[in-house]
């Protein structure tokens, strides 16, 4: 009877575990729709056990994205942040001055808006860009990529920021998810 207190206690613990804008992994899509409240898509969070809540507007400091809330047996399990800027048309464009300047920003708010909050990230494959090297990569407009892929483990959670700068698009997505949780 102990140890099945004990691992009721410890599931409860991490499920608790509070994460990005006051939500909670284990939190219901309805208890999710209340902490995030003007930001959602959709009017009502769907019922299922394996629901998305899509939102609008998502900020980390200047900087405007989407996000999605992803459920697993009724519990939020994982938040997906949208950052992509790609130029209307063409996926291989790099457009002008000021949507390359406007990339450029939003790479260096959002990389030092996650190191300030976490540190220095426990691995990191492919170096986050400087804002020269982004310039010089904007200007040239070379045929390769630019990679990289942060992560981060605090207690109770795993958070991912992935970016790619593809021609001139601009592919960045963070993610909130608990350690050895995959949808």
């Amino acid at each position: 009877m102990k140890l099945l207190t004990v691992v009721c206690l410890l599931t409860t613990a991490c499920y608790a575990q509070e994460t990005w804008a006051g939500l909670k992994f284990g939190m219901t899509p309805s208890q999710a729709a209340v902490i995030v409240k003007g930001n959602i898509n959709e009017p009502k969070p769907p019922a299922d056990t394996r629901a998305t809540l899509s939102l609008a507007n998502v900020k980390v400091r200047n900087q405007t994205g989407t996000g999605y809330l992803n459920f697993s047996s009724g519990k939020l399990a994982e938040i997906e942040l949208n950052f992509n800027d790609q130029e209307p048309g063409s996926s291989c464009t790099f457009g002008n001055l000021d949507s390359a300047s406007r990339r450029i920003i939003r790479i260096g708010e959002i990389g030092d808006a996650l190191s300030e909050k976490y540190g220095r990230p426990d691995v990191e494959k492919g170096p986050w860009p400087s804002s020269q090297q982004l310039t010089i990569h904007f200007a040239t407009q070379p045929p390769r990529s630019i990679e990289s892929i942060r992560t981060w483990r605090t207690s109770g959670q795993i958070i991912e920021a992935k970016l790619e700068v593809v021609c001139g698009t601009l592919l960045l997505k963070v993610r909130y998810h608990l350690p050895g949780s995959e949808l």
